[in-house]
Parts: structure tokens; sequence; C-alpha cells
């Protein structure tokens, strides 16, 4: 961590590494800040760079259940990133192991198709087939708090059933990395969750780095909060508010400190005298 004083402290600038951490992990960890003597009743973040390595799925929101004759077994989707194509041929595996699993020999074989762009009007939705070996067997998908149906264009807190052996997607399926950021502090008030930024990813491809500018100060600063000890936590969040993993690289963000009316004053006063001269 380093930091700009201003000489009459009216404004502070620190400069926060995760990788100087006094503990946690890189997107949720703990950090010191050298503050000097002051008034400070604002804060708001000024720059950030944060590496896109996180997963769509990660250990937070990557199982739901799926049923067969009122018969329940959890589906684990390997964590990480995916295309249609790709989830498809994965999740197909995965229901036709579970199957077996409660079915034995009376197991189901699924198929999930989603629409051919040359051919049919692109729904962005899958489609979940399944044929019988064997007795029939009713099937349905249910979907928890974790969020795990975004992928496949269920919601949340749902059960799906299959009707004459068929499901579509309730939502268009959401194969893109978490868009949107919360970086969340103790440094600022309790309102709002201690949200100190939101940050948009979504225009940043995968294993590149996000960045964020702070444009509007005094619109997007939050109240200070002093601690006794400058020790001050961070939390990278998605809209779920599960910490994002950011697979041991590190983020780096500059937080601007200051007295709202004084630092006010002083911009008025500078430019007094700059219009006296």
């Amino acid at each position: 961590m380093t930091s700009y004083e201003h000489p009459h402290h009216i404004t502070y600038i620190g400069y926060v590494d995760s990788k100087d951490r006094q503990s946690g992990t890189t997107s949720n960890f703990t950090t010191i800040l050298d503050l000097p003597p002051n008034n400070f009743d604002r804060v708001c973040l000024l720059q950030a760079s944060i590496p896109k390595s996180y997963y769509l799925y990660d250990s937070s929101n990557n199982t739901f259940i799926l049923s067969e004759n009122s018969v329940n077994t959890t589906i684990t989707i390997p964590i990480g990133n995916y295309n249609r194509v790709s989830f498809a041929v994965i999740l197909k595996s995965l229901l036709d192991t579970a199957s077996i699993l409660l079915g034995g020999v009376n197991n189901n074989v699924y198929t999930i198709t989603y629409p051919n762009k040359t051919l049919q009007t692109d729904t962005n939705k899958y489609t979940f087939t399944y044929t019988t070996n064997g007795a029939a067997r009713t099937s349905s998908f249910i979907f928890q708090s974790n969020f795990s149906g975004i992928g496949l264009g269920f919601s949340n807190n749902t059960t799906n059933t299959f009707v004459s052996l068929s499901l579509i997607s309730t939502n268009a399926i959401n194969l893109a990395s978490k868009t949107r950021l919360f970086l969340k502090s103790n440094i600022c008030n309790l309102a709002n969750n201690q949200v100190l930024q939101e940050i948009f990813s979504s225009s940043t491809q995968d294993n590149s780095i996000v960045t964020y500018q702070q444009n509007e100060i005094d619109a997007n600063s939050k109240l200070f909060l002093a601690q006794d000890d400058n020790l001050f936590s961070f939390q990278l969040c998605d809209r779920f508010n599960n910490v994002v993993d950011l697979n041991g690289l590190d983020m780096v963000i500059s937080i601007y400190l200051y007295k709202k009316d004084d630092t006010n004053q002083y911009i008025k006063n500078d430019i007094i005298l700059k219009n006296m001269t």
C-alpha cells in the first residue's frame, strides 16, 4: 500500500494491492491504510484493476438437483466457464450418469439441444428431452438459492418438471462470466451493504483485466468510517453477494478520502485566486 497526502490533509489517496494484504485472499482481504491525522468524512473508489480470472460456475453456485420419480440426487457442475455447446455436452454426461445412479438399468437418457441459427429463430434457450430405458420415469430439475440455473435458463428456488419427456428453459441462458462486480468495504457506511462501488465488466473478455476509472467523485462517494487501527477489509462480490474468486490473481485499487466541505472550499478558493491573478 502506498499513499499520497495533500499537505493540509484535505485529501488522501491510498493505493491498495491485494498481494500486500494482512490476511485473507486476493479478493477478500484486510489491509492497513496509513492514514494521516484527519477529519475525513467521504471516501470513494478512484480506480481499479481487477483480473477477469473468475468463473461463471464456482463453488458457490455449481450444484442443482435432478429428481426422478421423486428421488433426488445432486448434480455438480465442474467449476469453470462454458459456451453453450460445451455446456450442453457436459450437462448431458452429468445427467445421464446421475440417472443411472437413480434408476439403474431403468435410467433416463438425456438430450440437450438449442436452436440452429441458420434454420430456426434463436431463442437462446435449451430444450431438454429424455428417453427411458424400461419403465417410464418422471423427471424434474430443482434449483435452490445458489443461482446455479442461470446457465441452463432457469430461476433460483424453482422446480421445473418435464412434460411429455421435454423441458424448455424458462429464461434465456446466460453463460457470461459475472457482468457486475461490487467492491465492499468497512471503510464506508453500512448503508447499501457497504458497497463502495459497483463495477461493470460485461465488455471485458475473460482472462483480461477489468478496469474502472472514477468520473464523479462526489456523486459516487460514501460516508467514511474511520477504524481505530486503520485496518480495513475489502471484498469483491457478485450481484448475489458471493465473494468472487480471482483464482490467485491480485487486484489493485485506489481509494480517495477527503473532507467534503473543506475540499469544496479549497477548490473554490483556488479558483478565486487564479481569477485574481
